[in-house]
Protein backbone atom coordinates (compact mmCIF):
# COMPACT_ATOMS: atom_id res chain seq x y z
CA UNK A 1 0.00 0.00 0.00
CA UNK A 2 1.43 3.71 -0.76
CA UNK A 3 0.15 5.17 2.21
CA UNK A 4 1.10 8.93 1.65
CA UNK A 5 3.11 11.10 -0.52
CA UNK A 6 3.74 11.89 -4.37
CA UNK A 7 3.60 8.07 -6.17
CA UNK A 8 0.93 5.89 -7.98
CA UNK A 9 1.17 2.28 -6.97
CA UNK A 10 0.07 -0.35 -9.75
CA UNK A 11 0.42 -4.05 -8.79
CA UNK A 12 4.39 -3.72 -7.89
CA UNK A 13 5.10 -0.67 -9.50
CA UNK A 14 5.39 2.82 -7.91
CA UNK A 15 5.75 6.14 -10.48
CA UNK A 16 6.63 9.09 -9.01
CA UNK A 17 4.06 11.42 -10.51
CA UNK A 18 6.19 14.64 -10.21
CA UNK A 19 5.88 16.70 -6.97
CA UNK A 20 8.03 16.47 -4.06
CA UNK A 21 7.82 15.24 -0.82
CA UNK A 22 8.29 11.34 1.49
CA UNK A 23 6.29 8.31 0.05
CA UNK A 24 5.51 6.27 2.67
CA UNK A 25 5.19 2.39 1.37
CA UNK A 26 3.60 -0.18 3.78
CA UNK A 27 3.92 -4.09 3.40
CA UNK A 28 1.55 -6.58 4.71
CA UNK A 29 -0.30 -10.00 4.97
CA UNK A 30 -2.88 -10.57 6.67
CA UNK A 31 -2.38 -14.37 7.08
CA UNK A 32 -4.76 -16.98 5.27
CA UNK A 33 -5.06 -20.88 5.21
CA UNK A 34 -1.71 -21.30 4.02
CA UNK A 35 0.23 -18.36 5.69
CA UNK A 36 0.69 -16.67 9.08
CA UNK A 37 -0.23 -13.29 9.80
CA UNK A 38 2.99 -10.97 9.96
CA UNK A 39 3.86 -7.74 11.26
CA UNK A 40 3.36 -4.68 8.83
CA UNK A 41 6.47 -2.92 6.79
CA UNK A 42 6.48 0.78 6.34
CA UNK A 43 9.71 2.30 4.44
CA UNK A 44 9.71 6.13 3.39
CA UNK A 45 11.99 7.41 1.18
CA UNK A 46 12.28 11.20 -0.24
CA UNK A 47 11.14 12.85 -3.20
CA UNK A 48 13.39 15.57 -4.35
CA UNK A 49 13.11 17.98 -7.34
CA UNK A 50 15.35 17.52 -10.57
CA UNK A 51 16.73 20.13 -12.60
CA UNK A 52 14.62 21.63 -15.82
CA UNK A 53 16.35 23.78 -18.41
CA UNK A 54 14.25 26.33 -19.89
CA UNK A 55 15.46 28.07 -22.81
CA UNK A 56 13.59 30.98 -24.88
CA UNK A 57 14.10 32.77 -27.48
CA UNK A 58 12.34 34.21 -30.83
CA UNK A 59 12.27 32.59 -34.05
CA UNK A 60 12.84 35.33 -36.80
CA UNK A 61 12.11 35.57 -40.48
CA UNK A 62 13.61 37.28 -43.39
CA UNK A 63 16.91 36.39 -43.34
CA UNK A 64 17.16 35.95 -39.46
CA UNK A 65 15.93 39.76 -38.65
CA UNK A 66 12.24 39.79 -38.40
CA UNK A 67 10.56 38.52 -35.28
CA UNK A 68 7.54 35.89 -36.23
CA UNK A 69 6.94 33.99 -32.47
CA UNK A 70 8.26 33.63 -29.30
CA UNK A 71 9.94 30.30 -28.63
CA UNK A 72 10.29 28.40 -25.04
CA UNK A 73 12.09 25.43 -24.89
CA UNK A 74 12.02 22.71 -21.93
CA UNK A 75 15.29 20.66 -22.37
CA UNK A 76 15.76 17.42 -19.96
CA UNK A 77 18.07 15.67 -19.69
CA UNK A 78 18.95 11.34 -20.46
CA UNK A 79 17.94 11.94 -23.57
CA UNK A 80 13.87 12.34 -22.86
CA UNK A 81 11.41 13.97 -25.11
CA UNK A 82 11.29 17.90 -24.63
CA UNK A 83 8.85 20.38 -25.37
CA UNK A 84 8.27 23.65 -27.73
CA UNK A 85 5.86 26.61 -26.85
CA UNK A 86 5.38 28.90 -29.65
CA UNK A 87 3.46 31.74 -29.45
CA UNK A 88 2.78 34.56 -32.49
CA UNK A 89 0.19 37.06 -33.40
CA UNK A 90 2.18 37.58 -36.70
CA UNK A 91 1.29 33.52 -37.66
CA UNK A 92 -1.62 32.32 -35.38
CA UNK A 93 -1.24 28.57 -36.86
CA UNK A 94 2.36 28.27 -35.55
CA UNK A 95 0.20 28.94 -31.59
CA UNK A 96 0.82 25.38 -29.68
CA UNK A 97 3.12 23.12 -27.81
CA UNK A 98 5.18 20.39 -30.01
CA UNK A 99 6.81 17.53 -28.28
CA UNK A 100 10.88 17.46 -29.43
CA UNK A 101 12.06 13.61 -29.65
CA UNK A 102 15.66 13.22 -28.83
CA UNK A 103 18.17 12.43 -31.79
CA UNK A 104 21.38 11.23 -32.38
CA UNK A 105 24.16 13.94 -31.77
CA UNK A 106 22.44 16.59 -29.41
CA UNK A 107 19.35 16.71 -31.83
CA UNK A 108 15.84 17.11 -31.92
CA UNK A 109 13.32 16.73 -33.93
CA UNK A 110 9.10 18.10 -33.70
CA UNK A 111 6.47 18.16 -35.89
CA UNK A 112 2.54 19.64 -35.26
CA UNK A 113 0.22 20.38 -37.53
CA UNK A 114 -1.77 23.65 -37.68
CA UNK A 115 -5.66 24.62 -38.20
CA UNK A 116 -6.88 25.89 -41.07
CA UNK A 117 -4.35 28.63 -43.30
CA UNK A 118 -5.80 31.36 -44.85
CA UNK A 119 -6.67 29.98 -48.50
CA UNK A 120 -4.69 31.74 -51.63
CA UNK A 121 -8.75 31.60 -53.08
CA UNK A 122 -12.01 32.21 -51.51
CA UNK A 123 -13.45 29.54 -53.25
CA UNK A 124 -11.33 27.60 -52.27
CA UNK A 125 -10.81 25.32 -48.94
CA UNK A 126 -8.04 26.42 -46.95
CA UNK A 127 -5.82 23.14 -46.04
CA UNK A 128 -3.54 22.32 -42.78
CA UNK A 129 -0.22 23.47 -42.49
CA UNK A 130 2.68 20.86 -41.14
CA UNK A 131 5.18 22.31 -39.58
CA UNK A 132 8.40 20.44 -38.63
CA UNK A 133 11.07 21.80 -36.02
CA UNK A 134 14.84 20.41 -36.51
CA UNK A 135 17.26 21.72 -33.63
CA UNK A 136 20.79 21.03 -31.79
CA UNK A 137 22.05 21.79 -28.62
CA UNK A 138 25.95 21.92 -28.87
CA UNK A 139 27.88 23.48 -26.90
CA UNK A 140 25.47 25.13 -24.10
CA UNK A 141 23.75 26.74 -27.53
CA UNK A 142 20.72 25.55 -28.70
CA UNK A 143 19.75 27.01 -32.35
CA UNK A 144 17.07 25.13 -35.07
CA UNK A 145 14.69 25.71 -38.19
CA UNK A 146 11.17 25.95 -38.49
CA UNK A 147 9.89 24.40 -41.80
CA UNK A 148 8.35 25.47 -44.34
CA UNK A 149 8.64 29.18 -43.44
CA UNK A 150 12.36 29.64 -43.07
CA UNK A 151 11.86 30.49 -39.77
CA UNK A 152 15.60 30.18 -37.51
CA UNK A 153 16.20 30.71 -33.74
CA UNK A 154 19.41 30.54 -31.41
CA UNK A 155 20.00 30.87 -27.86
CA UNK A 156 22.46 29.94 -25.10
CA UNK A 157 20.99 27.52 -22.98
CA UNK A 158 20.93 29.24 -19.23
CA UNK A 159 22.25 27.19 -16.12
CA UNK A 160 18.94 25.52 -14.17
CA UNK A 161 19.08 27.98 -11.15
CA UNK A 162 17.86 31.23 -10.96
CA UNK A 163 14.88 32.84 -8.19
CA UNK A 164 12.32 30.64 -9.84
CA UNK A 165 14.60 27.26 -10.21
CA UNK A 166 11.99 25.33 -8.37
CA UNK A 167 8.97 26.21 -10.52
CA UNK A 168 10.92 26.11 -14.26
CA UNK A 169 8.81 23.85 -16.31
CA UNK A 170 5.77 23.68 -18.97
CA UNK A 171 2.63 24.16 -17.14
CA UNK A 172 -1.02 22.87 -18.88
CA UNK A 173 -4.30 23.93 -17.72
CA UNK A 174 -8.00 23.38 -19.29
CA UNK A 175 -11.16 25.51 -18.64
CA UNK A 176 -13.52 24.93 -15.77
CA UNK A 177 -17.09 24.06 -15.63
CA UNK A 178 -18.41 23.99 -20.08
CA UNK A 179 -16.14 26.25 -21.22
CA UNK A 180 -13.85 24.67 -23.47
CA UNK A 181 -10.09 26.01 -23.61
CA UNK A 182 -6.38 25.63 -22.46
CA UNK A 183 -3.76 27.64 -21.07
CA UNK A 184 -0.22 27.03 -21.29
CA UNK A 185 2.74 28.65 -19.15
CA UNK A 186 5.87 27.57 -19.92
CA UNK A 187 8.59 29.13 -16.62
CA UNK A 188 11.96 30.06 -16.75
CA UNK A 189 14.94 30.14 -14.04
CA UNK A 190 14.92 33.53 -14.39
CA UNK A 191 11.30 34.67 -13.35
CA UNK A 192 10.36 34.76 -17.40
CA UNK A 193 6.67 33.47 -18.19
CA UNK A 194 5.80 32.56 -21.38
CA UNK A 195 1.96 32.29 -21.82
CA UNK A 196 -0.21 30.96 -24.87
CA UNK A 197 -4.28 31.31 -24.09
CA UNK A 198 -6.55 29.27 -26.39
CA UNK A 199 -10.69 29.52 -26.40
CA UNK A 200 -12.55 28.98 -29.15
CA UNK A 201 -12.81 32.97 -29.13
CA UNK A 202 -9.83 34.30 -27.90
CA UNK A 203 -6.26 33.04 -28.87
CA UNK A 204 -3.36 35.35 -27.33
CA UNK A 205 -0.48 35.35 -25.42
CA UNK A 206 3.54 36.77 -24.44
CA UNK A 207 6.11 37.41 -22.23
CA UNK A 208 5.62 38.28 -18.46
CA UNK A 209 7.26 37.99 -15.43
CA UNK A 210 6.87 35.68 -12.17
CA UNK A 211 6.57 37.36 -8.94
CA UNK A 212 8.34 36.08 -5.76
CA UNK A 213 4.75 34.42 -4.53
CA UNK A 214 4.03 32.53 -7.78
CA UNK A 215 1.92 34.53 -9.41
CA UNK A 216 1.83 36.66 -13.15
CA UNK A 217 -0.68 38.65 -15.14
CA UNK A 218 -0.21 38.95 -18.64
CA UNK A 219 -2.13 42.02 -20.41
CA UNK A 220 -2.65 41.81 -23.72
CA UNK A 221 -4.80 42.47 -27.14
CA UNK A 222 -7.34 40.20 -28.69
CA UNK A 223 -9.75 40.50 -31.97
CA UNK A 224 -12.46 41.17 -29.16
CA UNK A 225 -10.67 44.14 -27.37
CA UNK A 226 -7.84 43.75 -24.46
CA UNK A 227 -8.20 40.71 -22.48
CA UNK A 228 -5.97 40.11 -19.27
CA UNK A 229 -4.49 36.50 -17.95
CA UNK A 230 -3.94 36.47 -14.51
CA UNK A 231 -2.72 32.69 -13.28
CA UNK A 232 -0.21 31.37 -10.88
CA UNK A 233 2.19 28.25 -9.94
CA UNK A 234 2.98 26.37 -7.05
CA UNK A 235 6.72 24.92 -7.20
CA UNK A 236 5.79 22.14 -4.30
CA UNK A 237 2.82 20.79 -5.78
CA UNK A 238 3.07 21.58 -9.37
CA UNK A 239 -0.46 22.59 -9.30
CA UNK A 240 -1.36 25.89 -11.64
CA UNK A 241 -4.52 27.99 -11.97
CA UNK A 242 -5.28 31.07 -14.33
CA UNK A 243 -8.47 33.33 -15.13
CA UNK A 244 -8.92 35.13 -18.36
CA UNK A 245 -11.00 38.56 -18.14
CA UNK A 246 -12.25 39.54 -21.25
CA UNK A 247 -14.61 42.91 -21.10
CA UNK A 248 -18.33 42.36 -21.34
CA UNK A 249 -17.98 38.06 -20.94
CA UNK A 250 -17.96 36.48 -17.51
CA UNK A 251 -14.44 35.41 -16.73
CA UNK A 252 -12.97 31.87 -17.66
CA UNK A 253 -11.08 29.77 -14.63
CA UNK A 254 -8.58 27.11 -16.11
CA UNK A 255 -6.56 24.68 -13.45
CA UNK A 256 -4.08 22.24 -14.47
CA UNK A 257 -0.48 20.83 -13.85
CA UNK A 258 3.57 20.65 -14.34
CA UNK A 259 3.81 18.22 -17.41
CA UNK A 260 5.98 16.23 -15.89
CA UNK A 261 3.46 15.52 -13.37
CA UNK A 262 1.17 12.69 -13.03
CA UNK A 263 -2.53 13.12 -12.78
CA UNK A 264 -4.47 11.49 -10.18
CA UNK A 265 -8.10 12.50 -10.74
CA UNK A 266 -10.47 10.20 -9.95
CA UNK A 267 -14.00 9.66 -8.65
CA UNK A 268 -14.26 7.99 -5.46
CA UNK A 269 -18.00 8.23 -4.10
CA UNK A 270 -21.66 8.02 -5.40
CA UNK A 271 -24.36 8.43 -2.95
CA UNK A 272 -28.08 8.37 -4.32
CA UNK A 273 -31.30 9.41 -3.08
CA UNK A 274 -34.40 8.44 -4.30
CA UNK A 275 -37.99 6.62 -3.55
CA UNK A 276 -38.08 3.16 -3.05
CA UNK A 277 -40.86 0.65 -3.81
CA UNK A 278 -41.64 -2.35 -5.21
CA UNK A 279 -41.32 -3.57 -9.43
CA UNK A 280 -39.35 -1.02 -11.40
CA UNK A 281 -38.99 1.58 -7.89
CA UNK A 282 -36.14 -0.67 -6.70
CA UNK A 283 -33.28 1.99 -6.53
CA UNK A 284 -30.15 0.59 -8.67
CA UNK A 285 -27.30 2.00 -8.54
CA UNK A 286 -23.88 0.90 -10.51
CA UNK A 287 -20.46 1.04 -10.44
CA UNK A 288 -17.10 0.33 -12.99
CA UNK A 289 -14.14 -0.47 -11.62
CA UNK A 290 -10.78 0.30 -13.76
CA UNK A 291 -7.21 -1.26 -14.03
CA UNK A 292 -6.22 -4.65 -13.38
CA UNK A 293 -6.20 -5.02 -9.58
CA UNK A 294 -9.35 -5.58 -7.20
CA UNK A 295 -10.72 -2.98 -5.17
CA UNK A 296 -11.68 -2.36 -1.75
CA UNK A 297 -14.95 -0.23 -1.78
CA UNK A 298 -18.19 0.42 0.98
CA UNK A 299 -21.36 0.40 -0.26
CA UNK A 300 -24.16 1.69 2.21
CA UNK A 301 -28.16 1.49 2.09
CA UNK A 302 -29.12 4.33 4.16
CA UNK A 303 -33.44 4.78 5.09
CA UNK A 304 -33.95 5.04 9.17
CA UNK A 305 -30.32 6.98 9.39
CA UNK A 306 -31.90 9.88 6.71
CA UNK A 307 -34.14 11.27 9.17
CA UNK A 308 -31.59 13.09 11.36
CA UNK A 309 -31.27 14.98 8.14
CA UNK A 310 -35.36 16.08 8.32
CA UNK A 311 -36.33 13.65 5.50
CA UNK A 312 -39.84 12.22 6.00
CA UNK A 313 -41.20 9.20 4.62
CA UNK A 314 -37.82 7.44 4.61
CA UNK A 315 -37.42 3.40 3.71
CA UNK A 316 -37.92 1.80 6.60
CA UNK A 317 -35.51 -1.43 6.37
CA UNK A 318 -33.62 -1.37 3.30
CA UNK A 319 -32.46 -4.71 1.74
CA UNK A 320 -28.98 -4.49 -0.02
CA UNK A 321 -27.80 -6.77 -2.74
CA UNK A 322 -24.73 -6.53 -5.05
CA UNK A 323 -24.68 -8.72 -9.00
CA UNK A 324 -22.08 -8.73 -11.20
CA UNK A 325 -24.21 -9.39 -14.28
CA UNK A 326 -27.04 -11.21 -13.13
CA UNK A 327 -24.91 -13.24 -10.06
CA UNK A 328 -25.65 -12.26 -6.39
CA UNK A 329 -22.53 -12.13 -4.61
CA UNK A 330 -23.12 -10.17 -1.34
CA UNK A 331 -26.23 -8.97 0.33
CA UNK A 332 -26.53 -7.49 3.91
CA UNK A 333 -30.43 -6.35 5.87
CA UNK A 334 -28.69 -4.94 9.17
CA UNK A 335 -24.98 -3.21 9.00
CA UNK A 336 -22.21 -4.20 11.19
CA UNK A 337 -21.51 -2.44 13.46
CA UNK A 338 -17.61 -3.29 12.80
CA UNK A 339 -17.56 -1.13 9.97
CA UNK A 340 -18.16 1.98 11.75
CA UNK A 341 -14.99 2.84 12.30
CA UNK A 342 -14.50 2.32 8.39
CA UNK A 343 -17.57 5.10 7.82
CA UNK A 344 -15.77 7.31 10.01
CA UNK A 345 -12.32 6.53 8.03
CA UNK A 346 -14.11 7.65 5.28
CA UNK A 347 -16.06 10.94 6.31
CA UNK A 348 -19.24 9.35 6.15
CA UNK A 349 -22.26 10.32 8.62
CA UNK A 350 -22.75 7.89 10.93
CA UNK A 351 -25.41 5.13 11.43
CA UNK A 352 -27.08 5.02 14.70
CA UNK A 353 -26.71 1.66 16.70
CA UNK A 354 -29.02 -0.70 16.19
CA UNK A 355 -30.25 0.80 12.93
CA UNK A 356 -31.83 -0.91 10.37
CA UNK A 357 -29.68 0.77 7.66
CA UNK A 358 -27.84 -1.27 4.96
CA UNK A 359 -23.82 -2.16 4.44
CA UNK A 360 -21.12 -4.13 2.61
CA UNK A 361 -17.55 -3.61 2.94
CA UNK A 362 -15.77 -5.57 0.36
CA UNK A 363 -12.94 -5.83 -2.13
CA UNK A 364 -14.55 -6.28 -6.12
CA UNK A 365 -12.16 -7.18 -9.19
CA UNK A 366 -12.32 -4.96 -11.95
CA UNK A 367 -15.76 -5.24 -14.02
CA UNK A 368 -19.87 -3.59 -13.45
CA UNK A 369 -21.54 -4.23 -10.31
CA UNK A 370 -24.58 -3.17 -9.55
CA UNK A 371 -26.34 -2.05 -6.09
CA UNK A 372 -29.76 -3.06 -5.78
CA UNK A 373 -32.15 -1.31 -2.72
CA UNK A 374 -34.90 -2.37 -1.39
CA UNK A 375 -37.23 -2.63 1.36
CA UNK A 376 -36.24 -6.14 2.95
CA UNK A 377 -40.57 -6.96 2.97
CA UNK A 378 -40.82 -5.98 -1.05
CA UNK A 379 -43.89 -4.22 0.07
CA UNK A 380 -42.65 -0.62 2.18
CA UNK A 381 -41.66 2.55 0.15
CA UNK A 382 -39.98 5.46 0.77
CA UNK A 383 -37.01 7.57 0.50
CA UNK A 384 -33.88 5.51 0.37
CA UNK A 385 -29.92 6.43 -0.02
CA UNK A 386 -27.27 4.11 -2.28
CA UNK A 387 -23.85 5.06 -1.32
CA UNK A 388 -20.24 3.89 -3.28
CA UNK A 389 -17.27 4.66 -1.76
CA UNK A 390 -13.68 3.79 -2.74
CA UNK A 391 -12.54 2.55 0.49
CA UNK A 392 -8.75 2.30 -0.11
CA UNK A 393 -6.13 3.87 2.25
CA UNK A 394 -4.95 6.26 -0.33
CA UNK A 395 -7.34 6.33 -3.35
CA UNK A 396 -5.14 8.79 -4.89
CA UNK A 397 -2.28 6.46 -5.05
CA UNK A 398 -3.67 3.77 -6.86
CA UNK A 399 -4.27 2.94 -10.42
CA UNK A 400 -7.10 1.14 -9.97
CA UNK A 401 -10.12 3.29 -10.45
CA UNK A 402 -14.15 3.58 -10.43
CA UNK A 403 -14.14 4.78 -13.94
CA UNK A 404 -18.09 5.29 -14.34
CA UNK A 405 -21.03 5.13 -11.28
CA UNK A 406 -24.84 5.23 -11.91
CA UNK A 407 -28.38 5.17 -9.99
CA UNK A 408 -31.71 4.38 -11.35
CA UNK A 409 -34.61 5.54 -9.38
CA UNK A 410 -38.24 6.87 -9.88
CA UNK A 411 -38.80 10.76 -10.06
CA UNK A 412 -41.81 11.87 -8.70
CA UNK A 413 -43.10 15.53 -7.40
CA UNK A 414 -41.96 17.34 -4.19
CA UNK A 415 -38.75 15.63 -2.26
CA UNK A 416 -38.84 12.99 -5.47
CA UNK A 417 -36.13 13.70 -7.29
CA UNK A 418 -33.12 11.85 -8.15
CA UNK A 419 -30.40 12.88 -6.36
CA UNK A 420 -26.79 11.65 -7.06
CA UNK A 421 -23.81 12.75 -5.21
CA UNK A 422 -20.04 12.87 -6.19
CA UNK A 423 -16.58 13.64 -5.22
CA UNK A 424 -13.57 14.12 -7.52
CA UNK A 425 -10.10 13.76 -6.19
CA UNK A 426 -6.68 13.68 -6.55
CA UNK A 427 -4.68 16.55 -8.10
CA UNK A 428 -5.95 17.86 -11.14
CA UNK A 429 -9.49 18.77 -12.39
CA UNK A 430 -11.52 15.87 -13.88
CA UNK A 431 -13.21 15.87 -17.29
CA UNK A 432 -16.96 13.93 -17.13
CA UNK A 433 -19.92 13.51 -18.93
CA UNK A 434 -22.69 13.15 -17.18
CA UNK A 435 -26.22 11.94 -17.90
CA UNK A 436 -29.53 12.29 -17.22
CA UNK A 437 -31.90 9.46 -18.87
CA UNK A 438 -35.50 8.70 -19.48
CA UNK A 439 -36.82 8.43 -22.98
CA UNK A 440 -33.56 5.72 -23.82
CA UNK A 441 -34.59 3.60 -21.11
CA UNK A 442 -37.59 2.34 -22.88
CA UNK A 443 -35.28 0.30 -25.13
CA UNK A 444 -33.77 -1.68 -22.66
CA UNK A 445 -37.55 -2.96 -21.69
CA UNK A 446 -37.78 -0.07 -18.45
CA UNK A 447 -41.32 0.57 -18.38
CA UNK A 448 -42.84 4.10 -17.12
CA UNK A 449 -39.25 6.10 -18.10
CA UNK A 450 -39.20 9.82 -17.43
CA UNK A 451 -40.60 11.45 -20.58
CA UNK A 452 -38.93 14.74 -19.58
CA UNK A 453 -35.61 14.80 -17.53
CA UNK A 454 -33.95 17.75 -16.89
CA UNK A 455 -30.27 17.43 -15.61
CA UNK A 456 -28.29 20.10 -13.24
CA UNK A 457 -25.31 19.93 -12.08
CA UNK A 458 -24.18 21.96 -8.83
CA UNK A 459 -21.37 22.60 -6.38
CA UNK A 460 -23.05 23.26 -3.03
CA UNK A 461 -25.84 25.26 -3.76
CA UNK A 462 -24.35 27.12 -7.11
CA UNK A 463 -25.49 25.23 -10.36
CA UNK A 464 -22.66 25.04 -12.63
CA UNK A 465 -24.48 23.49 -15.56
CA UNK A 466 -28.17 22.26 -16.46
CA UNK A 467 -29.47 20.64 -19.84
CA UNK A 468 -33.25 19.17 -21.00
CA UNK A 469 -32.35 17.93 -24.14
CA UNK A 470 -28.74 16.92 -25.15
CA UNK A 471 -29.25 18.48 -28.96
CA UNK A 472 -27.62 15.70 -31.05
CA UNK A 473 -24.27 16.90 -29.71
CA UNK A 474 -21.39 16.26 -31.37
CA UNK A 475 -18.92 16.15 -28.43
CA UNK A 476 -20.70 14.71 -26.19
CA UNK A 477 -22.05 11.59 -28.51
CA UNK A 478 -18.03 11.33 -29.13
CA UNK A 479 -17.37 11.37 -25.34
CA UNK A 480 -19.83 8.91 -24.69
CA UNK A 481 -18.27 6.32 -27.48
CA UNK A 482 -14.82 6.84 -25.89
CA UNK A 483 -16.62 6.15 -22.20
CA UNK A 484 -18.02 3.41 -23.19
CA UNK A 485 -21.76 4.34 -22.77
CA UNK A 486 -24.81 3.31 -25.12
CA UNK A 487 -25.90 5.87 -27.58
CA UNK A 488 -28.71 8.09 -27.13
CA UNK A 489 -30.92 8.57 -29.66
CA UNK A 490 -30.09 11.78 -32.07
CA UNK A 491 -32.77 14.43 -31.31
CA UNK A 492 -34.14 12.33 -28.23
CA UNK A 493 -35.18 14.23 -24.67
CA UNK A 494 -32.63 12.49 -22.59
CA UNK A 495 -30.42 15.23 -20.82
CA UNK A 496 -26.42 14.95 -21.00
CA UNK A 497 -23.36 17.37 -19.85
CA UNK A 498 -19.79 17.70 -20.37
CA UNK A 499 -18.27 19.39 -17.81
CA UNK A 500 -14.68 19.72 -16.22
CA UNK A 501 -14.46 19.69 -12.59
CA UNK A 502 -11.67 20.92 -10.00
CA UNK A 503 -11.09 18.27 -7.03
CA UNK A 504 -14.61 18.38 -4.89
CA UNK A 505 -17.59 16.89 -3.86
CA UNK A 506 -20.92 17.51 -6.41
CA UNK A 507 -24.47 16.89 -6.87
CA UNK A 508 -26.67 15.69 -10.01
CA UNK A 509 -30.30 16.05 -9.69
CA UNK A 510 -32.51 14.84 -12.47
CA UNK A 511 -35.67 16.08 -12.46
CA UNK A 512 -38.99 16.33 -14.97
CA UNK A 513 -39.49 19.33 -17.21
CA UNK A 514 -43.23 19.29 -16.43
CA UNK A 515 -43.27 19.37 -12.22
CA UNK A 516 -46.51 16.54 -12.41
CA UNK A 517 -44.67 14.06 -15.07
CA UNK A 518 -43.31 10.99 -13.23
CA UNK A 519 -41.35 8.16 -14.26
CA UNK A 520 -38.06 5.98 -13.93
CA UNK A 521 -35.10 7.94 -14.40
CA UNK A 522 -31.33 6.88 -14.63
CA UNK A 523 -27.50 9.48 -13.28
CA UNK A 524 -24.87 8.17 -14.91
CA UNK A 525 -21.37 9.51 -14.47
CA UNK A 526 -18.66 8.59 -16.66
CA UNK A 527 -14.56 9.85 -16.42
CA UNK A 528 -13.75 10.75 -20.17
CA UNK A 529 -10.61 9.47 -21.04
Amino acid sequence: TLVSGPGLLAGNVVDLTGATGTIKLRASQAGNATYAAAPEVEVTFAVTAGQTNVVFSQALGSGGSVPVAELGLVLPGNGQPGFMLVVSTVTPSLNGVITLEATVGGGFIGTWTSGLAAPLDARVQAAPVTYTIKGTLLNGVFTGTIAPLGLVFTAPVPLPTGPSAAAAGLYQMVALAQAPGTVYSLVGADNKVLVLVKTPTVTTGGLTTLKADGSYTLATTTASGGATLTGAVNSVTTASTATLTVPGTAPVVFLGLSSATKRTDRLIGLASRAKVGTGESVLITGVAIGGTDSKRVLIRAGGPALTAFGLASTLSNPTLKIYRGSTLIAQNDDWNPADAAEMGRLGLFAFPNGSKDAAILTTLAPGAYTAHVSDLSGTGTGVALAEIYDASVNPAAEDQRLVSIASRGTVTAGDGALIGGFVVTGNSPKTLLIRGVGPALTAFGVAGALADPVLTIYDGGEALATNAGWANSAAIATAATQAGAFALTAGSRDAALLVTLKPGSYTAQVKAAQSASSGVALIEIYEVP
